[in-house]
Order: C-alpha cells, then sequence, then structure tokens
C-alpha cells in the first residue's frame, strides 16, 4: 500500500480539503490519504479515519515557525513517506516541501488551491523571493486552472492541469430533493438564490448582500447562505433586518439538494483558483451569475454569465430577473464528456503523484 501525506490548513469543508476528500472516496484500496492539520478538529475527520487514513496535528507555521517545521520533519521520517501532497497558493510552501525532503520524502507535489489580485507589497515581494527555489524543490506542480497556476508558481513555470472533479451522478437535479428541501427550509413559492462559500472577505458576501436587497424589491426571494468563516458573524449581523428572507443554513453536505432547491447560484468573489461550487451548480443544471474576475476555465456549460463586480447591485438584479427556467437534468453529460468525472481524475491524480497508471 502507497500512502500520501497531504499538507493542509484544516480538514473543514474549504473547496481545496473538499476536492481530495472526493479524490479520497475514490482512490483504489493500495493507495491511502494521511493528513497533517495545524487546526482542531475539521468535518472531515471522521471520515479520513474510516477510509483508513491517519491524521497527524503540528503547529501553525505563522504562530511556531520552528516548532511546525522540526513536527513536520520528524512526522515524514518516523513513517517513511515518500510522497507528500502541498496544498498551498503561494511560494510561502517551500519551508513545509524542505521540511518534508529533509525528513525523507522524494516526491514533492503542490497543488495550487487559490488565486489572488489583491496582494499586499510586502507578500508580492515574499512570493518573488520564494518562487525560484519553491519551483525547483516541488517535484509535481499541479493546479485546477491556469490562473490558479501562474499565481502559484509564475507564468513561465509549467505545471499539470488536474481538474475538480466530482461524483457526477450525485449532483444531478432531483425534483423530489429540491420539494423536500424547499419544504424543510420554508421556500416553497419563493425564489431561491443560493451561495455556498467560506464567509471571508475572497467571497464579497457584503456585495452579494447588495444584491439581493435589490432582488427583494421586486421578488419574493430567498437568499441561502452555506458555510462559514470568520465573517459569519459580520454578516449576520447586517442581514437581521431581513429576517427569514436571509437563510444561515451553516455547513451542510446533502450539497447536491441545496443545488436542487435554489433557483439561481450567485458568485461574486473577488478572485477564485477554480470553485468547485460553480462546477457542482452546474452539474446540477443550476444557472449562475458569476463575477468576471473568476478564471474563465469554470465556463463548461451555457448555465454560467459574467458581470463586473465594479457594477452596480442594481445591474446584477436586472441579470437575475433576466434569469429563464430551462431542463436541468441533461448537464451531467455534458461534464463528463469534458473530462470532470471524478474517477477520470483520480486516474490523473495517481498517474501524477504516483507515476504509476491505473
Amino acid at each position: 500500500m502507497k500512502r500520501l501525506l497531504c499538507i493542509v490548513s484544516s480538514l473543514d469543508m474549504g473547496g481545496a480539503e473538499t476536492f481530495l476528500m472526493k479524490i479520497n472516496r475514490s482512490l483504489p484500496s493500495s493507495y491511502r490519504m494521511d493528513f497533517i492539520v495545524s487546526t482542531n478538529e475539521g468535518v472531515y475527520e471522521e471520515e479520513v479515519k474510516k477510509l483508513g487514513g491517519r491524521i497527524f496535528r503540528i503547529p501553525l507555521r505563522t504562530s511556531s515557525p520552528i516548532k511546525s517545521y522540526k513536527a513536520l520533519k520528524k512526522i515524514v521520517s518516523d513513517h517513511h513517506y515518500d510522497y507528500v501532497l502541498k496544498l498551498c497558493d503561494t511560494p510561502i510552501g517551500y519551508f513545509d516541501l524542505l521540511a518534508c525532503k529533509k525528513g525523507g520524502a522524494t516526491h514533492l507535489c503542490v497543488r495550487s488551491c487559490n488565486a489572488s489580485s489583491q496582494d499586499s507589497f510586502l507578500r508580492k515581494t515574499i512570493n518573488n523571493i520564494l518562487r525560484k527555489p519553491f519551483n525547483r524543490i516541488a517535484t509535481t506542480k499541479i493546479a485546477p486552472s491556469s490562473l490558479a497556476g501562474e499565481y502559484t508558481f509564475g507564468k513561465n513555470e509549467d505545471f499539470h492541469l488536474l481538474h475538480n472533479g466530482l461524483a457526477l451522478e450525485q449532483y444531478r437535479f432531483n425534483k423530489e430533493e429540491r420539494e423536500h428541501v424547499r419544504k424543510e427550509w420554508n421556500i416553497e413559492n419563493t425564489f431561491v438564490i443560493g451561495h455556498i462559500g467560506r464567509f471571508s472577505h475572497q467571497k464579497n458576501h457584503d456585495y452579494l448582500l447588495d444584491i439581493f436587497e435589490e432582488v427583494r424589491k421586486e421578488k419574493n426571494a430567498r437568499l441561502m447562505l452555506i458555510g462559514e468563516g470568520e465573517l459569519l458573524y459580520d454578516i449576520k449581523e447586517r442581514a437581521q433586518h431581513y429576517k427569514d428572507e436571509v437563510i444561515f443554513c451553516g455547513l451542510q453536505k446533502n450539497i447536491p439538494s441545496l443545488l436542487s432547491a435554489m433557483d439561481l447560484f450567485v458568485f461574486p468573489s473577488f478572485y477564485e483558483g477554480m470553485p468547485n461550487t460553480v462546477i457542482e451548480a452546474q452539474a446540477n443544471g443550476l444557472p449562475c451569475l458569476i463575477s468576471d474576475t473568476i478564471t474563465k476555465e469554470v465556463l463548461l456549460t451555457d448555465l454560467i454569465e459574467m458581470v463586473s463586480i465594479e457594477e452596480s447591485p442594481s445591474l446584477w438584479k436586472d441579470k437575475i430577473k433576466m434569469n429563464r427556467e430551462r431542463e436541468r437534468t441533461h448537464y451531467v453529460e455534458e461534464l463528463k464528456e469534458k473530462g470532470y468525472d471524478i474517477e477520470d481524475v483520480v486516474k490523473t491524480f495517481i498517474s501524477l503523484i504516483f507515476e504509476e497508471e491505473l
């Protein structure tokens, strides 16, 4: 059995972590994923253990860089890991890769998991200094999109594109689930706008509320917000006067059912690497209105329209008004044809990480 040690910040429902779990569930029994985290217990930890994976905790690098480095090196050495996968969006991940190399790992893989256009001067300077040694030490470089890869590795660096695959059939639109969820959340006979994402600056929830403010003036509408994060309290405070019109669902595992219950997916992020949730929405046949700062590689179907977040919320409202109902069951086939089925992605993943063919 070959084990891959995955270095992540947490095992909560972030996009990159969720992608790894989709891979993990579909791996053949001759492969296992273990995880290094730096946070308290996350929602995926029990599932990792049930799948045969091990979980190690090390100090947070930003708080205790030397202790973190030594702990990571020791884990790799003590458990004789050859294969390591680091999730990161900037070359600061170099230090974790160096610790793994000193611990004896020979395959140092990196998967880019985001892209940003709002770096400070200091952050850009650090990235530029570390990018060369970072690219040199990584033996395999992977990204979900060209935008994410160029941000992490640099525009002139080679890297492998690996789709954010899904167990596509699970995301197929389900009319019965739609009716069940809408009854459960008391959103029957309303127009439901949905959003899935961490409550963080990147996801731009404030602007999403501005859009909803315009929509609710003309429609009997509800806004379903799925996720948690550091700005959750602030957004809840701002949304108090909407009462039951804005629904905070927290973290949810029945994402396909919730997507079936929605009428439109609105995603005004400042930046994204390759958003899982927009791919999931397309698999469900759900029309999407997203910001034009997101990589255009997410335009996999005719379901998506891009709008600038520099435009007024009323323009987004006008676009929402023009949303038309469409037959939602055939988009799974489109995504299969484009290589987004998880079984195909797992084969590519094994080829890239373990240099083996299934």
